[in-house]
């Protein structure tokens, strides 16, 4: 029984600034990905002369010829080297090659391997080209000694593994009679032969090299039967929704798990996602053979991915049945729920048990999702049409999620109205605070209202009296004196506001420029004006007096009481009633 070496580790670097059939064309990768499910000797040449035919289309012929001659003198070398080995080992079991006892016969033969050795870690070395040059003196590339190799079924690899297995026991047994250099140079060739491993491997040649080696031997008579291969067709549809179609030659004593094995390799979906019908009824047992399964040359199969049933709720009170893939990706869903919702997928957001599934990237069942799970689906943004206090109208992009804080604040960047000024009103009613928009029922398209906000203002007059009027940020000292007016009788060209102690001047400041806010006090004084009665007798009276004052100020002031309910001013007259001067009672 031949073992293997010890496993190398590609190295990608060696091959990476050439182009390398056997990692870049599609049908040899295809291949390469079955090597690991064929478990037969004749199954195994089948795929071996498929393999050479497709490898021997892409390289030149003119190099096959060097690398078959170079290959049979190597051949010839190893051999040598084998009988060597031989004879050292039957002087070492016959007692000849110790520290008791060194025959010259053994003397001789241990000198002989050692220079057979030598010449074979020379050729072993020169046997791979490694660089354009080498390519140009030995007449063909590594993946002509490759296609070679491996029609020679790889023996080489089998008779260095021989010579490597015997200097393993040969070092332990002459350590104490061969000189430095014999020992030096044992441990050298299994330093060379785990490189021509490693080369095997960048080469992607290693596992075929193995599977040779497996099938070295003639198999039981059983195992090489004269059943005939079929080919068979799949059409199988990917995550992706795509069909691809297959075609695959098989034993009819191969599985159905076989096949799914080999879909799997190809296509990605896993053996235990895959549902393989033939006319129509599904082939759910595995170890079903394709002979029982009743497959004949050219039957058509097809391979759907296991679907599960999965419902998606939106934002705005749809659900949304779907069966899908559990190896489909994220975007998948979201594109399979767009036709419904309305909403393009990459303006999609999907919540599962309220935690975002932000990766679209990621698969169905590694986020979770299994069959009748629930999904919750609003989006990235909407746009709602908001009309301001001054009838204009403005788009703000929020999200559902989104408060009316949120919104409030959209609208101040996109308009400048500060939020504290802001009132937020759907179809007449005011939207509450800190509320999300999706909780709201708001959906893209809608309309929402700003009114503007305003707060009370409480102003004292001369007499006593306190008066609450309304008033925005942006109201002017005008607009404020004309609500007053309105309130208290006093003309607004007659009023003097002071707040805090300090006079209210310039018409066209705003609250917001003065200060004014919830709970402020302002203080309303009427203006002084200096008027003169003349009284029937002819005598004058100066007189200084507000606007809020009553009848009998004046005659207090006069000294006179009974004055008439009119006075005559130019050629009007002025009603003197029983409260003010002018205004209302």
């Amino acid at each position: 029984m031949v073992t293997r070496s010890k496993s190398p580790k590609p190295n990608d670097n060696a091959v990476k600034n050439e182009s390398n059939p056997l990692r870049s064309d599609p049908e040899l990768c295809g291949l390469l990905k079955r090597l690991d499910k064929i478990k037969k000797y004749k199954t195994f040449n089948r795929w071996k002369t498929k393999f050479l035919n497709r490898l021997d289309g892409l390289i030149y012929q003119k190099g096959m010829d060097p690398a078959e001659r170079t290959t049979e003198a190597f051949n010839k070398l190893v051999k040598k080297t084998v009988v060597a080995a031989s004879k050292v080992t039957n002087h070492i079991e016959k007692g000849e090659l110790s520290s008791e006892k060194k025959t010259v016969k053994a003397s001789l033969s241990l000198s002989e391997l050692s220079n057979n050795l030598t010449t074979t870690v020379e050729k072993l070395e020169e046997l791979i080209p490694s660089t354009g040059k080498d390519e140009k003196k030995l007449g063909y590339t590594k993946y002509h000694l490759g296609a070679v190799l491996i029609r020679q079924g790889f023996h080489q690899y089998i008779t260095l593994k021989a010579i490597e297995d015997a200097l393993t026991g040969i070092a332990e047994k002459v350590a104490d009679v061969a000189d430095r250099q014999q020992l030096e140079l044992f441990e050298y060739y299994k330093t060379k032969f785990q490189r021509f491993c490693d080369i095997m491997a960048d080469l992607n040649m290693y596992e075929i090299m193995m599977k040779c080696v497996e099938f070295q031997e003639a198999p039981d008579p059983e195992e090489s039967s004269d059943e005939e291969p079929i080919m068979i067709e799949l059409a199988v549809e990917g995550p992706d929704g795509k069909t691809q179609i297959i075609k695959l030659e098989v034993d009819p004593s191969d599985t159905l798990g076989s096949i799914k094995e080999s879909i799997a390799d190809d296509i990605g979906i896993p053996v235990d996602k895959q549902i393989v019908k033939f006319k129509g009824k599904e082939l759910p047992d595995n170890n079903m053979t394709v002979g029982k399964a009743g497959l004949q040359d050219g039957s058509k199969l097809t391979v759907e991915p296991l679907k599960i049933p999965i419902t998606v709720k939106t934002y705005d009170g749809k659900t949304i049945k779907l069966m899908v893939d559990p190896a489909t990706y994220l975007s998948d869903i979201k594109r399979k729920v767009e036709p419904e919702s309305g909403v393009p997928a990459q303006n999609q957001r999907l919540f599962l048990d309220k935690k975002e599934l932000d990766n679209d990237n990621q698969r169905a069942d590694d986020a979770g999702i299994k069959a009748n799970t629930v999904l919750y689906m609003e989006p990235k943004s909407i746009k709602l049409n908001v009309e301001m206090p001054d009838g204009s109208k403005v788009e703000v992009e929020v999200s559902p999620s989104d408060t009316t804080d949120d919104l409030k604040q959209k609208i101040e960047e996109e308009t400048g109205m500060k939020v504290p000024e802001q009132i937020l009103k759907q179809n007449g009613k005011d939207l509450p605070a800190g509320k999300k928009l999706k909780d709201l029922g708001i959906k893209d398209g809608d309309d929402v209202q700003v009114a503007i906000n305003k707060v009370p203002v409480k102003v004292q007059t001369k007499d006593g009296k306190t008066v609450e009027i309304m008033v925005a940020p942006d109201d002017t000292l005008a607009d404020i004196k004309k609500q007053l007016e309105a309130e208290t009788g006093l003309p607004f060209d007659q009023q003097e506001l002071t707040m805090n102690g300090k006079p209210l001047t310039g018409d066209k400041k705003t609250a917001r420029d003065m200060g004014i806010k919830a709970g402020t006090t302002l203080k309303l004084d009427a203006k002084a004006i200096t008027i003169t009665v003349e009284l029937t007798d002819g005598t004058k009276h100066v007189v200084k007096l507000d606007a809020l004052d009553s009848k009998s100020a004046i005659e207090k002031s006069i000294g006179k009481t009974g004055l008439a309910k009119f006075l005559t001013i130019n050629s009007g007259t002025l009603e003197l009633d029983t409260n003010k001067i002018f205004g209302k009672k």
